[in-house]
């Protein structure tokens, strides 16, 4: 007779109910999907449990019933073959996308199972697989092998269903999927050639145990409240959906903080959780959680999220609570195609967050959907970009400084020019300073650009000094917002051995308005190292005569949309003129910008301006052509 080693299975009994313990008690991943993780364990406990019974049966069956031992062993193989099953439903549950041919996966399923029932249940009779005899006790019959093959079987519905739904998994679910049938065909051979070694509860609690280990750790990536995955495993998993062509879906609750503010957490939950089973139940396990206030779907259907997304957004967009109050939910969804539009992650987030800026607010049943204008718009940029990169220092050739001379009306010549940054590249061509500039606010490189303007402007000036009286520069707010911007433009105007009188900083009154006091305090020690301020353009909607009165300004410079007014209203004119007149009353000088007539002209000399600016007397001229026109005055 052969004596089994069923320590093993004592230890995996023991562990598994430990195991079991845990899965049970625990908050986390209450999807259905997961229900069907607890059954594996269950049936592992169960399973190693009857199989060290029916090892003691064995062992002792000449003092025990045989009906009894058999009862035993027949229900241990009852379990040992649900096991598989078991195990290939759960990872057909928890892969599969959105359970399609769901009636086709059942049949694989359960056929080989109720064939492996009957089988075992005629087996009381017919002893195919076991039996007990009086001579020799437990012997094993002619289909002894049936658990190897119905475990080989399940491996291979595993192993299909994985290669369909991989997209759904995170790298380490799918090795934990794979050395399943590896470790279960390692475990069942040493079982083969050592049939004295118990070790069917180890193969299944290897495979399980991997699965809870694999489970726990990527429990972060689940939200505990709502059960959808976050973005910490969308992030995970998105180069899965570059295998084929998905839409992907951003659902922005516009309003969240505010509601958040004034709803208690009960309330607020009662809103969204709802809403993110719905989502759930209408495309399954393509809803990703992204933030409180953020949805992600995917589909690989445009017409499908088209059709059910804004049915289920108005539902939201209009939410009664328990209380019976009225809440209005603002929504915005933006659409793109991967990987057509967006082949990262990050790029994705940023074309679908760009596209709901853009969007008009409160829109909720339109889709804002991505089309190639926007990503070739969003390629020009990020050109541009690499292009500022790569040429803001001094001496480039392609990043340069114009110079826009500035008319004297009295003195009826050039007295100043203003800077103006040029960017060029042999591919794109003159790049405007409209497109580069906000690109350069955006991506951290505005004060980069100010600086390397500003000593392109000083290397200029000194090495031509008496050339141009004096020329404006225009300071970025955050230039400006630099503690130390007094000191670096000091250090700067020393370095190439300038007189401050030959620099004036031109500012917006914008930036007054959003910084007062920091602004203030630049501009007075500005004035003390002997520097002058140009308001730039006054009358665009900020203008404010206490900041043009109470800081030291020297000149006042009045934008073009106030002289096309002037052109087209007379009272308007009369008005800008006593304005103009106002300012000279008070010590200021006046700039109008935007002259490209003949009529404009004579219309701004007749209110008195100072200075006039614009195509009309001298476009913005590069280095050597600007030094032509000042040594001709």
């Amino acid at each position: 007779m052969t004596n089994y080693n069923s320590l093993g299975e004592l230890s995996v009994f023991i562990l598994s109910l430990v195991l079991l313990f845990n899965v049970i008690g625990s908050s986390s991943r209450k999807g259905r999907a997961h229900k069907y993780f607890e059954l594996n364990c269950i049936l592992l406990t169960a399973s190693t449990f009857t199989n060290i019974i029916s090892v003691l049966c064995i062992e002792n069956w000449q003092s025990l019933p045989h009906s009894f031992c058999t009862t035993v062993t027949t229900i241990y193989f009852y379990l040992l073959m649900a096991s598989p099953f078991a195990l290939a439903f759960y990872g057909y549950m928890f892969m599969s996308l959105r359970k399609r041919h769901f009636r086709a996966a059942m049949y694989f399923l359960f056929t080989p199972l109720t064939i492996s029932f009957i089988i075992i249940t005629l087996n009381i009779k017919t002893g195919c697989i076991f039996y007990y005899n009086e001579a020799s006790g437990y012997t094993r019959g002619a289909l002894k092998n049936i658990t190897y093959a119905l475990t080989a079987y399940y491996a291979a519905f595993l192993f299909y269903n994985l290669n369909h739904n991989k997209r759904m998994l995170s790298k380490r679910l799918i090795e934990v999927f794979i050395l399943y049938p590896v470790v279960s065909l390692l475990i069942s051979m040493i079982q083969f050639f050592k049939s004295e070694w118990i070790m069917s509860g180890t193969s299944a609690m290897a495979t399980i145990l991997l699965l809870f280990i694999t489970i726990q750790a990527d429990i972060m990536d689940y939200d505990i409240t709502s059960g959808l995955p976050t973005e910490r495993h969308f992030q995970k998993i998105f180069n899965n959906y570059l295998r084929s062509n998905f839409k992907m879906c951003l659902i922005h609750i516009e309003n969240y903080g505010e509601l958040s503010e004034n709803l208690d957490e009960a309330t607020i939950n009662g809103i969204f959780l709802p809403f993110g089973k719905r989502l759930e139940s209408n495309f399954g396990q393509h809803v990703y959680l992204m933030g409180h206030d953020r949805y992600i779907i995917l589909s690989p259907k445009k017409d499908e999220i088209e059709k059910k997304l804004p049915p289920l957004c108005n539902d939201l967009a209009t939410t009664v609570t328990s209380d019976g109050r009225l809440i209005k939910v603002e929504l915005k969804c933006a659409m793109l195609t991967i990987p057509q539009d967006a082949r990262t992650y990050n790029q994705a987030l940023i074309i679908l967050n760009r596209l709901l800026a853009e969007g008009v607010r409160g829109k909720s049943n339109d889709i804002l959907v991505c089309d190639s204008n926007l990503t070739d718009k969003m390629e020009r940029e990020d050109t541009i970009y690499q292009i500022l990169q790569k040429e803001l220092y001094v001496d480039s050739l392609n990043y340069q400084v114009y110079y826009q001379p500035i008319f004297d009306v009295k003195n009826n010549k050039f007295k100043y020019c203003e800077c103006l940054s040029r960017l060029f590249d042999p591919k794109l061509g003159n790049i405007s300073p409209a497109e580069f500039v906000p690109i350069a606010e955006k991506k951290g490189l505005i004060e980069k650009l100010g600086n390397v303007a500003f000593e392109k402007i000083c290397k200029f000036m000194s090495e031509n000094p008496d050339a141009i009286p004096a020329v404006t520069v225009n300071f970025s707010v955050y230039q400006l917002m630099n503690p130390n911007i007094v000191e670096n433009v000091m250090s700067v105007i020393q370095k190439y051995n300038l007189d401050t009188s030959r620099i004036i900083i031109e500012i917006t009154e914008s930036i007054i308005i959003d910084n007062f006091e920091v602004i203030q305090e630049r501009m007075m020690k500005f004035s003390e190292k002997g520097i002058v301020f140009y308001l730039d353009d006054f009358g665009t909607g900020y203008s404010n005569f206490a900041n043009v009165v109470n800081l030291p300004f020297r000149t006042i410079k009045i934008d073009r949309s106030s002289m096309l007014m002037m052109e087209e209203s007379s009272k308007v004119c009369n008005f800008f003129t006593s304005l103009i007149n106002f300012f000279q009353s008070q010590g200021l000088k006046t700039v109008v910008e935007g002259v490209e007539t003949d009529i404009q002209d004579n219309m701004v000399r007749s209110t008195g301006a100072d200075f006039i600016q614009g195509f009309h007397y001298q476009r913005p001229l590069q280095e050597k052509e600007v030094l032509q026109v000042f040594s001709a005055c």
